[in-house]
């Protein structure tokens, strides 16, 4: 019998992995920047105005380095790029 070395089970799961890696990365990119520009999250911490800054900074350094490494899993992570530039087009601010 003469076997494929990518149809092994052992070759099928370390493929794989790269698809949840990249979907992992790009949900929690998409996450850190939503809560960094979603605005009535952050009023309620109004006095403390130098934190917030430093929160938001934070949160969208932490957004674009998730999308690096979900590019760098799978070439596929090029679109929570996308989906971030959608977001921020199409979100409307809702005041309560």
């Amino acid at each position: 019998m003469d076997y494929s070395l990518v149809s092994l089970p052992q070759v099928a799961g370390v493929v794989g992995r790269a698809d949840l890696l990249s979907a992992l990365f790009c949900f929690l990119a998409f996450l850190c920047y939503a809560y960094a520009a979603d605005d009535n999250m952050w009023v309620q911490y109004i006095q403390w105005k130098t934190f917030i800054f430093a929160s938001r900074i934070i949160l969208m350094f932490l957004s674009m380095l998730l999308v690096a490494l979900a590019l760098f899993s799978k070439e596929q992570g090029i679109t929570i790029i996308v989906s971030i530039v959608v977001f921020k087009t199409t979100y409307k601010q809702r005041f309560i």
